[in-house]
Order: C-alpha cells, then sequence, then structure tokens
C-alpha cells in the first residue's frame, strides 16, 4: 500500500475509488482554464475591435461575441474555484448559484445596453433634416435630366393607436404649399398608399390660403388605418417605426414632395415635431421623429402609359419610431412565470428515494400531476404572448417559456427516473442534488443565450 492509499498488488477494479476521482478532477480543472483562458482573450479582443469601430451595442455581434466569451471565461473561473466535481454538496451548492449570478449579470449588462440604445436604423430609407440635405439627397436620386416640380409638404400628426399587430390609426394634417409656378394640370393632394383611405379628398380639406407671393397652401384633415408590418421579435423590449408613406397622385407628371422644413423650428429627432406634444399612445413611448426617403422600383406603368421602364421616384416618409413600455408585460407575463418556476423548483425538493418523500405524502404519479398542471399554466399564459405577433415569429420573451418547457420536461424525467428500482447512483445523490443545482443555471443560461442572440446577431 501506497502513501496515496492505492495497492499496487491488487487489480484496478478494486482500487479506492478516490484514486479516479483525482485524476478525473485534475482533467477537469485543466480543462477549465484552458476554455477559461481561451474564452477571455476571445473577450477582450472582441471588445477591443468593437470599441474601436464605435459602434452602438445593440444589433452589433461583436459585443454579443465579447458578452458571450466573457461569461464562458467567468464559468470556467467558477468551475476552478468552486470545484464541483468533488460532489460534496456545499461545492455543488456553490457553483450552481455562482454560474446562475454570472449569467444573470451578463443579462443585466445586455439589457443597460438593449435600454439605452436610441433606436437608430428603425426609420425607412435615408433621413433628411433640413433643405439642404433634402435638395442633396434628390440632386443623386433623381433620374438624369429631370427637373420635377418641387411641392414642400408637412405632417402633424394628433393621434396615433395600435388596433392589431399590423393595423395603426393615425390622424392629423397633411399640408402642402404650391409656388406661382405649378402646373394647372398637376392633381393636388397627397396619396398615402397604406391606409384604407388612401387619397385625401376635397371634402377633407382644413383650410386653403394664398401668400402675397401667390404661393397657396392647403391643408386636409385625415383619420386612417395604416397596415404596416412591424417586427415583433424583441417583444417586450421592441421599438417601432410607424410610418406615412406619401405619394403625388400623378404618376405621369415630373413632381416630387419634399419635406416643408420651413413650417417647423430647426429640426432635431428627439423633439419629436411633427406630433402633437399632448399625443396619447398608449404603451408606447415616443423617441424621436424624422422624415427620410427611399427608392423604390415600381415595374408598371400603373396604366397611364405604355410601359417604357421601371419607376424608380423616391417615396417621401415621415417616420415616428416608438419604444414599448415593458412594465406591463414584465408584471402581467414574467412574474407568474417566475413563481411557476420557483414552485417547480420546490417539487424536486420532495422528489427523491429518502424517508423525506415519503413524509410529504408525494409519489411518481403525484409529481407527475403536478407537473401536468403547470404546463396547462405554462401554456395558457403562452398563447396570451403569441397573440402579439402576427406574422409567426418567434419573440424574446417567448424563450423563458421554451426555457419552461424544457425544465418541466426533466423534471418529469428526474421523478420517473428515481421512482424505478435502480435508478442510478448519480440521481440519488444527497437527495436529488444533481438536479436541484442544475435547475436555475439552465433557465437562466437559455435565457441569455436567447438575449445574445436575438438582440446582437450572435448566431448559435
Amino acid at each position: 500500500m501506497t502513501g496515496s492509499g492505492i495497492d499496487p498488488l491488487k487489480p484496478a477494479a478494486e482500487q479506492p475509488l478516490s484514486a479516479g476521482r483525482g485524476r478525473c478532477g485534475r482533467c477537469c480543472s485543466v480543462a477549465a482554464g484552458v476554455c477559461g483562458a481561451l474564452a477571455l482573450a476571445g473577450c477582450l479582443g472582441a471588445t477591443a475591435v468593437w470599441q474601436g469601430s464605435k459602434a452602438a451595442a445593440l444589433g452589433d455581434s461583436l459585443f454579443g461575441t465579447a458578452v458571450a466569451c466573457g461569461v464562458i471565461a467567468a464559468l470556467c473561473g467558477v468551475l476552478l474555484v468552486a470545484r464541483p466535481w468533488a460532489f460534496t454538496a456545499r461545492r455543488v451548492w456553490l457553483t450552481s448559484v455562482a454560474c446562475t449570478l454570472v449569467c444573470l449579470v451578463a443579462m443585466i449588462v445586455c439589457w443597460s445596453a438593449i435600454l439605452r440604445d436610441e433606436g437608430r436604423g428603425r426609420t425607412t430609407g435615408s433621413i433628411v433634416r433640413d433643405e439642404r440635405s433634402a435638395r442633396g439627397y434628390l440632386s443623386r436620386a433623381m433620374p438624369a435630366g429631370r427637373d420635377p416640380t418641387v411641392i414642400p409638404t408637412g405632417v402633424y400628426v394628433e393621434s396615433i393607436e395600435f388596433t392589431t399587430s399590423n393595423n395603426v390609426v393615425v390622424s392629423g394634417y397633411v399640408w402642402q404649399r404650391y409656388p406661382p409656378n405649378t402646373p394647372k394640370d398637376l392633381t393636388r393632394g397627397v396619396v398615402f398608399p397604406e391606409a384604407d383611405e388612401s387619397h385625401l379628398e376635397d371634402r377633407d380639406i382644413a383650410y386653403e390660403r394664398t401668400a402675397a407671393d401667390g404661393t397657396k397652401t392647403t391643408g386636409w384633415y385625415f383619420n386612417a388605418t395604416f397596415r404596416q408590418r412591424f417586427d415583433y421579435r424583441t417583444y417586450p423590449l421592441d421599438r417601432q417605426n410607424v410610418w406615412l408613406r406619401m405619394w403625388q397622385p400623378d404618376f405621369d407628371k415630373d413632381a416630387v414632395l419634399v419635406p416643408d422644413f420651413s413650417s417647423y423650428p430647426p429640426w432635431l429627432d428627439k423633439d419629436l415635431l411633427g406630433t402633437d406634444p399632448q399625443l396619447v399612445s398608449g404603451e408606447w413611448r415616443p423617441m424621436y421623429t424624422a422624415y427620410s426617403y427611399a427608392r423604390y422600383v415600381y415595374p408598371s406603368s400603373f396604366g397611364l402609359k405604355p410601359y417604357d421602364g421601371p419607376v424608380n421616384y423616391p417615396d417621401l416618409y415621415f417616420n415616428m419610431v416608438y419604444e414599448r413600455d415593458y412594465t406591463g408585460a414584465v408584471v402581467g407575463n414574467l412574474v407568474p412565470v417566475a413563481l411557476i418556476a420557483l414552485v417547480v423548483f420546490a417539487s424536486l425538493f420532495v422528489t427523491s428515494r429518502d424517508q423525506k418523500f415519503e413524509l410529504f405524502g408525494s409519489n411518481t404519479f403525484a409529481v407527475m400531476a403536478f407537473l401536468v398542471t403547470m404546463l396547462l399554466v405554462v401554456v395558457v399564459d403562452h398563447n396570451e404572448i403569441r397573440s402579439v405577433s402576427a406574422d409567426g415569429s418567434v419573440m424574446y420573451m417567448e424563450y423563458v417559456f421554451f426555457g419552461l418547457y424544457l425544465l418541466l420536461l426533466l423534471v418529469t424525467a428526474n421523478g420517473v427516473l428515481i421512482a424505478l428500482d435502480r435508478p442510478g447512483e448519480i440521481l440519488t445523490k444527497q437527495g436529488n442534488l444533481p438536479a436541484k443545482a442544475l435547475y436555475w443555471p439552465l433557465l437562466v443560461g437559455i435565457v441569455l443565450v436567447a438575449t445574445i442572440s436575438v438582440f446582437f446577431g450572435v448566431g448559435w
């Protein structure tokens, strides 16, 4: 017998288990150290490149990669310090709590970056903020050799209401100023292509004025339902752009709409110009407004003349970017789900093969019946959230439900395996300790992976 407790004269099968565990522990420590070092290097490298690019965090894969590598490095550090492969209750619980906290801290970092994002990039096309930038864009976008009639057009929105997942009701005023040299045969008015009542008629005219220089101003009142495609993949932390696309009614005339910046103060996006300061938008908070242009190729002459090429005049947009007030969604959906997760976790403490299991008056059938009840509650809450999106896309909040579905399945399997005659040593160790210790790191880890993937474009 050597000092290590290993007798060289005995067969390997009869050697003490401590030797095998020692070798396994050393291998796990080396693996964790190598993985942690590589992940830390990846985190530092991605962070340096991202900071050098001066890009916004939201939607930037470098930021997401830096967070992911940092989490992996921290988890490897936890494993090196806690050494859960020793399989004592203290070390296993320390590892479980530390891994959960690492994932929670990473999610807080991600959420802080998400909430600080100003929603840039949500507008349609290229933003113009004054007459000079509008003229510059048109000089580049208009077909060569064209000298179109320029019609200053302005918008003032008084109310907005999201009625369905793809419909929004907008009301307000739109006006146009016609210089004295405006062709007489040019149709006055604005067309909203996405509205149920797209063309403004004479009965909608709210006011008409003629200036001393002969410029005529006509204003219309509109109240219409606009059907638009919104992106709910980041619900409940989503930002939506409600845009009003405006056309000149005469497609065969050389006329183009330009923002009437002379009717507004100097344009600052966050001043929410073009909207009523008392505008009520429900659970949505306005972030900024902006005019923009976007070019589309329309492969049709709209029946006005024989087709001789696509129409590609730039379309004028008025953009209103809103962010959702996530408080209602969190309180109404996530708080009940968190309580369900706590109750399911508590069920693991009455799922074991010792006498405590019998003292609770529980058996395998009772545990499974309880888990099925919890599953039905989760499914009902999940279906309520699915009603938010109309395009079938998977929303961010749904990953919490996916994680809970997985845990319900694993907890059910855990209960069934423990009820078997020979469930295995790993399941019966220290009162079902492995299942308890893995529960929260697994759930929080799923949500963290979804956060990095959905908001920062990191594929897995």
